[in-house]
């Protein structure tokens, strides 16, 4: 079950993250964990809805791993290219950005508007890094009240700190699970091919 969003004034702040990092340390899959967080922060800052894209390591492309918000079924199926959009740019640049109005912004792309229908007012957007190594981004977009400021991107910033770690906890043990499966497989075969050499051996060859 996903939990419902929880109502924070901005006197939460400060509490809301400490039970954020209990959650973290906490048994609890990291995905739903992460889940509750974007909720927290969305709601803190009064977005209207909020995404965590991951970076494909491969070809650069970000796809849509989390997304909370009345269009969310629609955004994950989407990719966007390297530096396509707000969330793209922040990503190539590393550098986290607020918009406060996306019609003025030349980095904003339409795209995802005209794919889903949401029309987006404005945008906060950070990188998730780990030892510089980026993992994707985290962005919320239009303020309900208001546009984002310096206090929303700091709030995002730090729950982007912790979320980051733990994809990058999840990828690790994703790439050792398949490393183990390898190593696995890799044994059977070698018993497969001993066990029918053994058998090669002890079987009398027969001499016309």
């Amino acid at each position: 079950m996903k939990p419902e969003p929880i109502p924070v004034d901005r006197e939460s702040e400060v509490q809301i993250l400490a039970t954020l990092g209990e959650l973290m340390g906490s048994s609890m899959p990291f995905r739903e964990v992460i889940t509750i967080a974007m909720r927290f922060t969305s709601a803190m800052m009064g977005a209207d809805g909020s995404s965590l894209l991951l970076l494909d390591r491969k070809d650069g492309n970000l796809s849509f791993y989390i997304v909370l918000g009345e269009k969310a079924e629609q955004l994950r199926n989407i990719t966007l290219a390297q530096g396509e959009g707000i969330a793209g740019y922040v990503a190539a640049t590393g550098v986290p950005m607020v918009v406060s109005d996306v019609n003025r912004e030349h980095h904003f792309s339409k795209r995802v508007d005209h794919v889903t229908g949401f029309k987006t007012r404005s945008i906060a957007c950070v990188p998730l890094r780990v030892r510089d190594e980026l993992k994707g981004v985290i962005e919320v977009v239009s303020k309900r009240v208001g546009s984002f400021n310096d206090k929303d991107l700091d709030m995002l910033t730090a729950i982007a700190g912790p979320v980051a770690i733990m994809i990058d906890h999840a990828r690790l043990i994703d790439e050792v699970k398949g490393l183990h499966e390898k190593l696995e497989k890799a044994g059977r075969v070698k018993a497969e091919f001993l066990a029918t050499m053994t058998h090669e051996l002890r079987t009398p060859i027969n001499i016309v």
